[in-house]
């Protein structure tokens, strides 16, 4: 998501356009969050909005941190409480569709 978002902070794609044109094809997203520039923060701790991910999200799909080096262990525990909450829609989903199918 971070590099998404630099390319639309220099004007080089719209919002959201790199998620549209590629959703089909992810196989895996590394994440990391960003205010203007400055990427490579823990997920929650910059200007993204991460929501707008939450359509393409599938539970098959892996979701890395990617941080600078010198991240506080403090920041990447909350990244990844950050990222867990942002896959709660997809496992809840999960889990209802393997109800379903008992």
């Amino acid at each position: 998501m971070g590099h998404a978002h630099a390319n639309e902070k220099l004007g080089i794609v719209a919002n959201g356009e790199l998620l549209k044109r590629y959703s089909d094809h992810l196989v895996g997203i590394h994440l990391h969050d960003a205010v203007g520039l400055d990427d490579h923060q823990a997920p929650g701790k910059g200007e993204i909005d991460f929501d707008a991910l939450r359509p393409f999200l599938e539970k098959d799909i892996p979701l890395v941190m990617e941080l600078r080096s010198g991240t506080p262990d403090s920041e990447a525990s909350e990244g990844l409480r950050f990222m867990l909450h942002l896959m709660e829609p997809v496992q809840e989903q999960t889990s209802k569709d393997t109800d379903a199918n008992n």
